[in-house]
């Protein structure tokens, strides 16, 4: 699945594997999270569902009761990953500091 700027699924794998991230658990669509999530890991996931074209590539990790989710654009978590990261807690946001042209 590539999103809308061309990066693919398989790029996103290949990138993680030359980084040797640590509890990589994969790159997923938003619908794909239905499985048992693991005391430690960290994950790609798409914001578009399996049926839809690919849109905007976030990240989470997880370590231990410590939740950690990144989107670029500063949205928060869609239902599927808060639920997939239960019992939550607390997620930590992290966004980036965007200069903004005014």
């Amino acid at each position: 699945m590539k999103d809308s700027d061309g990066s693919s699924n398989f790029e996103l794998v290949e990138k993680a594997k030359k980084l040797r991230l640590n509890n990589f658990r994969g790159v997923f669509m938003r619908d794909q999270l239905n499985f048992t999530p693991l005391r430690y890991e960290r994950g790609i996931l798409n914001l578009n569902t399996n049926s839809e074209p690919g849109s905007h590539w976030v990240s989470w990790f997880k370590h231990g009761d410590e939740k950690y989710y990144f989107d670029s654009f500063g949205v928060t978590a869609p239902r599927e990953v808060v639920e997939y990261l239960k019992p939550v807690i607390n997620i930590q946001y992290v966004w980036p500091e965007l200069d903004r042209c005014e």
